[in-house]
């Protein structure tokens, strides 16, 4: 990703703290929260308020989403193509469901006759793999 590029689409200049962030949510498969964003900066290049900051000015300009399922932890990734997200109530680990959201869904969640505009977010609960084994 050109950082600069991306960040001047959106009318922000580039700084090394939207730099760092943007690096770090563009290498993870999954939503990240605050402190694990904060954690994947080398030390001492941003403070934990650094971090909060960026993440709020880049989820303003629409480059990260922000998605809050359910336990009270907002987790942040890039902005992107709408999918579903899952939460283990096991453990609280978080997953991207990418194809879980589409047409076909969209319609699913209509009333009969009428399709939904636009699924703006779409969380699946359970338990994941690990949990499910630790039962066994």
């Amino acid at each position: 990703m050109n950082v600069r590029a991306v960040l001047a689409t959106k009318g922000l200049r580039h700084t090394n703290g939207r730099g760092q962030v943007l690096h770090v949510l563009e290498n993870q498969r999954r939503p990240l929260t605050h402190a694990e964003v904060a954690e994947r900066i080398p030390e001492g290049a941003l403070d934990l308020a650094s971090v909060y900051r960026n993440l709020v000015k880049l989820t303003d300009a629409g480059l990260v989403s922000r998605i809050e399922c359910g336990d009270r932890r907002w987790r942040y990734e890039l902005q992107g193509d709408a999918h579903a997200h899952f939460l283990c109530v096991g453990c609280g680990a978080v997953a991207c469901l990418r194809e879980a959201v589409g047409p076909a869904s969209s319609a699913c969640l209509g009333q009969p006759g009428r399709e939904v505009g636009e699924v703006l977010d779409v969380l699946v609960r359970g338990r994941c793999r690990a949990c499910l084994e630790g039962d066994a």
